[in-house]
């Protein structure tokens, strides 16, 4: 079994990319049409997704590594920590343990922390150019994308900070299929 961190970052960044293009659908058809026919696989999708940032954090971890060893490992936990709790909170609500609004200030809570930390990592990448300059900036303007989503839906459902970020936000999709194909090239 081959356990190099970047392969591993590298398929699950393509996977994420993959999910997070379907939870972009998913999310729009909701907010426009309601959740009745797509709420539960986006729920699903989300979970999925967000499994997949545990090896992308551990990559990121390892490359950033020289440039600032004691910060990288600190996003590292705080991103797995995040992470775990959004999955966490997930599950239990797909298992209907909790309603809809007991998921909204954890979720969308960890979002901005998850999203935070890819802007940090991000920013180790650009300084010790780990990743191509105009990779690590779309990174950091697509994860900021996505904390501005994530207040919006803080302040309330169909926000249009939600809409401003999400469209920022989907450009994580382009950064997870970079960052993965990099990955991938690394390890080969």
């Amino acid at each position: 079994m081959n356990t190099n961190p970047y392969r591993l970052a590298g398929w699950s960044a393509l996977l994420a990319a993959l999910t997070s293009l379907f939870s972009v659908v998913t999310f729009v058809i909701g907010m426009q049409v309601g959740w009745d026919k797509v709420g539960l696989p986006n729920d699903i999708a989300s979970v999925i997704l967000i499994a997949q940032y545990f090896p992308i954090f551990l990559g990121l971890d390892r490359m950033t590594r020289a440039s600032s060893p004691a910060l990288g490992r600190i996003l590292l936990l705080v991103g797995c920590l995040s992470a775990a709790m959004v999955a966490f909170v997930q599950i239990i609500f797909i298992a209907r343990i909790i309603d809809f609004p007991a998921t909204i200030v954890p979720t969308w809570g960890g979002g901005i922390v998850i999203g935070l930390v890819f802007i940090g990592f991000n920013g180790l990448a650009f300084r010790n150019r780990s990743f191509p300059a105009a990779l690590t900036i779309l990174g950091m303007i697509a994860y900021a994308g996505i904390v501005v989503s994530g207040v919006g839906s803080l302040i309330e459902q169909g926000h249009p900070l939600t809409w401003i970020g999400g469209s920022f936000g989907s450009l994580t999709i382009v950064w997870l299929i970079w960052a993965g194909w990099l990955w991938l090239k690394k390890a080969a």
